[in-house]
């Protein structure tokens, strides 16, 4: 199967379907959408691990920008075969032919990577800024922050960065180009959806397949490991899988299954869906892209994102803010001191907490709304297990920790929330210009 526009969206719709770090998606039927949901539960990703409406406040921020870039607006130059780079150790083995073939070559590479690649005087022509939430996106600002400036300047003068909706703002100023890609949130036309999977390397393999490509080379993706299942490499060697790789492999394997997937690198694992060949093959002309037609400008802006994410968190509102009361009431209780706290309020305070951790993972409607918000602290106690009520009234000291703990930060989110679905004033008059038409993005504009 190679890429034509209806293979490609329906490949891509079932992963977008699929992607278990979107928030609430509709599970589509076919053999292809049951095999990806099985893959999602077993992968072991619990969530965006991001609130929607820091999706609003990093878009509001982004409006007084004016129109912004978007992927769909990208152009696969016809005479380039398209690389996604990963910095592996088979990378270094291939790094000369990348460098003799650079001008035949469109090079993408995840964030850390295009630093890594930068420091070698190889810039990426696409830089993917596409993580897991904060703790990785932390990783990626230290790595930021411990380049060379002259790394930094080299490859936000040079690449474009590709971002999805909640990457941090802060990584972005420095670059001169900017495009975003929705990763099935809903937020953008279809012209301009990637699945994301928590992984950078999945939109950035997929973006030159959405953008016509008929063939896309890989480099430096070994997924090899010390421990895991027993695999091979192209060149025959023994290797064994990386346990958290697994999931990727079998993205990256779905993904192959619409374009001549081409491996370079003979140490890593070998990919269901690819062929293996020398770094030499960089110099050989490409096949040549599919015709694709360019999504059509249109008004629909930064505000429209905002319009989307704030429809969302309003519609799930009065679960929202039933939530919110609950952790108002049970701080007001915590700020009596222990000594003050009757028998009443104490069985008041333990029933607020049983009720969240016993009830709440059960009932859809508020586990729902917890994927909008994303507190961090109440799924890490589902996890641990739930405290029986006769445990939390005989225990003051846990009952407190335990409340303070989850309804603390449960209060700090729902009360965003509750303030993401108020436009700021800029946006106002453009989203009710906008209403609910469905149009394209403007033209793409430097974002600075």
């Amino acid at each position: 199967m190679r890429a034509s526009p209806d293979t490609w969206t329906r490949v891509c719709n079932a992963l977008i379907a699929a992607d278990p770090t979107v928030f609430s998606l509709p599970r589509r039927g076919g053999h292809r959408a049951r095999r990806l949901a099985r893959l999602a539960a077993a992968s072991g990703i619990a969530g965006p691990g991001l609130p929607l409406a820091e999706l609003v406040a990093r878009v509001d921020d982004l409006a007084v920008a004016g129109p912004i870039s978007a992927v769909g607006h990208l152009r696969l130059p016809a005479d380039r075969r398209p690389l996604i780079a990963a910095h592996g150790p088979s990378l270094d083995a291939s790094l000369p032919a990348i460098q003799r073939a650079r001008d035949r070559i469109w090079l993408v590479a995840p964030f850390r990577t295009a630093l890594v690649l930068a420091a070698r005087g190889v810039v990426p022509d696409v830089t993917v800024l596409a993580d897991r939430g904060h703790v990785p996106y932390a990783v990626t600002a230290a790595a930021w922050a411990d380049a060379t400036p002259a790394v930094r300047e080299r490859l936000a003068r040079a690449s474009t960065l590709v971002i999805e909706p909640l990457a941090p703002r802060n990584l972005q100023t420095a670059f001169a180009r900017v495009a975003i890609f929705d990763p099935g949130l809903g937020v953008l036309p279809p012209a301009h959806r990637l699945p994301f999977w928590g992984y950078a390397l999945v939109p950035a393999f997929a973006l030159p397949v959405a953008l016509g490509a008929r063939e896309v080379a890989i480099v430096g993706i070994d997924l090899a490991a010390a421990t895991g299942p027993a695999r091979k490499t192209w060149a025959g060697a023994p290797v064994r899988l990386d346990g958290r790789m697994a999931t990727l492999l079998a993205l990256l394997e779905e993904l192959a299954a619409v374009v001549h997937a081409v491996d370079l690198s003979a140490t890593a694992l070998r990919k269901r869906g690819f062929v293996h060949r020398p770094p030499e093959f960089l110099t050989t002309p490409p096949l040549a892209h599919r015709h694709r037609r360019a999504p059509a400008a249109g008004a629909a802006r930064v505000a429209r994102m905002a319009a989307v994410a704030r429809a969302r968190i309003a519609a799930q509102l009065p679960v929202i803010d039933r939530l919110h009361g609950h952790a108002r009431e049970a701080l007001a209780l915590l700020e009596t001191p222990d000594a003050a706290l009757d028998s009443a309020a104490r069985a008041r305070l333990a029933a607020l907490v049983h009720e969240a951790l016993a009830t709440w993972p059960r009932n859809r409607s508020v586990r729902m709304a917890l994927d909008l918000t994303q507190p961090t602290f109440l799924p890490a106690v589902w996890q641990a297990g739930a405290p029986t009520l006769a445990h939390l009234r005989a225990s003051p000291a846990a009952l407190r920790r335990t409340a303070r703990l989850i309804f603390g930060d449960l209060a700090d989110v729902t009360a965003d929330c509750r303030r993401a679905v108020e436009p700021a004033p800029l946006l106002r008059g453009l989203e009710a210009e906008l209403g609910s038409r469905d149009a394209g993005l403007d033209e793409p504009r430097q974002v600075a």
